[in-house]
C-alpha cells in the first residue's frame, strides 16, 4: 500500500492515534530518556511492526506527538488578527487572547514538553514548529510591514515566530514554578505587537 493511500486507511489512522497518546501518557508520567518501543507498543497494545509503520523510534514519535499537541492547542483564529488601524492597546489585546490557551497548555504539560525539548530536539522539529506559528498568523500586518523594504511577508511572520519560539521555550524550560502564562501572554503580545507597529511599549502612569 502507498504511503499516501495508508495514511487514510483508518486502522492505519487508529494505530497512530494509540502510539501517540501512549507514548504521551509514557512520557508525561516517567519521561523520555531510556524510554523504548517495546514499552511503547506494549502501552498502546500494537504490535513493532505495527510502530515501525508510524515512526523509526521513539524519538520520532515523540516529536510527531508534540507537534499534534501544539497544533490541537493553538487557536483556530490567527494569532495576529490586525484590523487596519487597530491601536496598540487592542492589537496587544487580540494577541494575548489567541496565546493564553497555548500557553496554559504548556503550563499544564510542561514535563511533556521540556522531556521532548530535552531529549528528542532537532532543526526539523524547531522548524516544523516555527511554520505552525506562522500559519496561524494573519499575513496582511506583515505585508504592509515589508512594502516599504521589499521583505516578503512569509519572511517576516516566520522572523517572528522563531523569536516568539525561543523565548517561549526559554520560558517553559528554565522559569521557575508556578508557570504564570497569564504573565507569559501579556510579555508576548506587547513583544509581536512593537514588531508588528513598531511602537514602543507604552510607559508605566
Amino acid at each position: 500500500m502507498k504511503t499516501a493511500e495508508r495514511s487514510e486507511d483508518p486502522r492505519f489512522q487508529r494505530t497512530l492515534e494509540a502510539l501517540i497518546e501512549s507514548v504521551t501518557r509514557l512520557i508525561e508520567a516517567e519521561g523520555l530518556s531510556g524510554l523504548s518501543i517495546t514499552r511503547v507498543v506494549a502501552e498502546a497494545g500494537v504490535s513493532r511492526p505495527t510502530f515501525y509503520q508510524h515512526a523509526p523510534d521513539v524519538m520520532a514519535l515523540a516529536r510527531r506527538a508534540a507537534l499534534q499537541r501544539l497544533d490541537a492547542a493553538m487557536s483556530d483564529k490567527p494569532a495576529l488578527d490586525d484590523p487596519a488601524g487597530a491601536s496598540f492597546p487592542l492589537m496587544c489585546q487580540q494577541i494575548e487572547e489567541h496565546l493564553c490557551p497555548l500557553l496554559q497548555h504548556l503550563a499544564t504539560h510542561r514535563r511533556f514538553y521540556r522531556e521532548v525539548l530535552d531529549h528528542a530536539s532537532s532543526p526539523d522539529l524547531y522548524s516544523a514548529i516555527v511554520e505552525l506559528l506562522a500559519s496561524r498568523m494573519q499575513l496582511e500586518p506583515f505585508e504592509r510591514l515589508g512594502a516599504a523594504s521589499g521583505v516578503s511577508f512569509e519572511t517576516l511572520a516566520r522572523v517572528l515566530s522563531g523569536g516568539l519560539m525561543w523565548h517561549v521555550v526559554r520560558w517553559l524550560k528554565d522559569a521557575p514554578e508556578p508557570l504564570d502564562p497569564d504573565a507569559m501572554a501579556a510579555e508576548v503580545a506587547v513583544t509581536a505587537a512593537t514588531f508588528v507597529q513598531g511602537q514602543q511599549v507604552p510607559a508605566p502612569v
